[in-house]
């Protein structure tokens, strides 16, 4: 018989959240400290890396945060028109809004400093 026991080691928080990716933007359905699901229009495939940039408007008063992540996309299936992405980050980091807003920031570019 099947079983529905959740296999996850972290619990997923169901929260829309933009994302910008290298090739585009979508929203988060859900995300955890391991993972990501999120819709989007941009053709991504299962089994590549992608570069995903989350901002959370509310961590601070006054001041979003972003975290740029490093994934890899475990299941890609069609969402009305667009595509949802279930991805395990394997890297993840925090930019400050100073950093963000500076001139030549680009999501998921490695030369921030």
């Amino acid at each position: 018989m099947g079983s529905n026991v959740e296999k996850r080691a972290t619990q997923r928080i169901e929260v829309e959240v933009p994302v910008q990716l290298e090739q585009g933007n979508g929203v988060t359905r859900d995300v955890s400290l391991s993972g990501i699901y999120f819709v989007t229009e941009e053709p991504i495939e299962e089994g590549t890396r992608i570069r995903v940039t989350m901002e959370f408007e509310y961590v601070i008063p006054g001041r979003p945060l972003h975290l740029d992540c490093t994934a890899h996309v475990l299941r890609v299936e069609p969402v009305g028109n667009q595509r949802g992405v279930a991805a395990h980050i394997d890297d993840s980091r925090p930019f400050a809004q100073l950093e963000v807003d500076s001139p030549g920031y680009v999501p998921g570019n490695d030369n921030l400093q």
